[in-house]
């Protein structure tokens, strides 16, 4: 499936799989404030879904009156709620559109490993990477479960069916196999950057590595898991990159942007998206969905109406 390839310098844009990718490479070197001939893209990043349909409705309530925005979803669409492989179907289909750029998070990472593990160890590799795929596998499993993804691990184990079942349903227009799934998944970079006007922003589930980011754009979940199953010899890679689908608000930033406006992480839950130089908009414990308006360089919150409130310092308790 792909997993054990370096990750190259091009966008892939004729792989089968990797549409998805070719977009994002494309987005993170475009410039929005330069686009004249056209309208500028309305570009929102929005935090953690985990399995919210009614967020997850009003998103794309809002994004159907809104045909010239381009949605960015920092990970987590799965677990806690029982939606999660329903929402990232549509997501996939989306992408395709060139509607959405989804950036996998932790929880995307619980769910790529235990897919994936399943067919590496169908395969002949050594007795080290057996044992520490092995484990991955079971820890994986544990990991969905104690994060109330059994039904995620279930629509997944029943791949097929959930698949059909979407598209019967009206959520999705074409089928898709397990394989391209989540091969489309583990391709996904795990970081972002993007100019849109004079402002320039990072982007990650949980913290950007600019250090990373300048080695190899396009560091991903694939790459990740290689990492752990090789063991010692790619540790450091592996804890820079589990920091960023990991990274906790009183840990040390590792490599920070220092020549962007800010970084836009979710992953840490508040109750109010906000922010300065980091901009936290996971509001996964509330109502509302957290989001950051790019061209205008603000945060706001989604209602379950589907309509924006702007923030003020007494509405919620604020973000740091």
């Amino acid at each position: 499936m792909g997993l054990l390839k370096k990750p190259k310098n091009n966008n892939n844009g004729g792989k089968k799989g990797n549409r998805h990718v070719k977009f994002c490479n494309e987005l993170s070197e475009r410039n929005f404030s330069k686009e004249t001939k056209k309208k500028p893209k309305h570009i929102i990043v929005v935090g953690d879904l985990h399995g919210d349909i009614d967020k997850w409705k009003s998103l794309r309530k809002y994004m159907s009156k809104n045909p010239n925005m381009h949605v960015v979803i920092l990970g987590d669409a799965m677990d806690r709620g029982n939606y999660g492989i329903s929402i990232l179907l549509q997501i996939k289909e989306l992408s395709d559109m060139g509607r959405v750029t989804y950036i996998p998070g932790n929880h995307d990472g619980f769910l790529y490993n235990y897919v994936i593990t399943q067919e590496i160890l169908k395969k002949s590799i050594s007795v080290e990477d057996r044992k520490r795929t092995e484990k991955i596998y079971t820890n994986s499993g544990l990991e969905l479960m104690a994060n109330r993804g059994m039904k995620t691990k279930m629509d997944v184990d029943n791949f097929e069916e959930t698949v059909e079942r979407e598209r019967k349903a009206g959520n999705i227009r074409n089928l898709i196999s397990r394989e391209d799934f989540f091969n489309w998944i583990g391709d996904l970079p795990l970081q972002l950057r993007l100019t849109v006007g004079s402002k320039k922003y990072a982007m990650a589930h949980a913290c950007f590595n600019d250090e990373l980011y300048h080695n190899n754009s396009k560091y991903n979940l694939s790459n990740l898991l290689c990492a752990k199953i090789k063991g010692p010899r790619f540790k450091q890679l592996e804890e820079k990159l589990n920091d960023i689908i990991w990274h906790r608000r009183d840990e040390k930033i590792l490599s920070f942007p220092n020549d962007c406006d800010a970084m836009i992480v979710g992953h840490n839950p508040v109750k109010t998206p906000g922010g300065s130089k980091i901009c936290y908009i996971d509001t996964s414990i509330t109502p509302y969905l957290g989001m950051f308006d790019c061209n205008e360089n603000k945060t706001t919150v989604l209602e379950p109406n589907g309509k924006i409130a702007e923030l003020e310092d007494n509405q919620f308790e604020k973000g740091r």
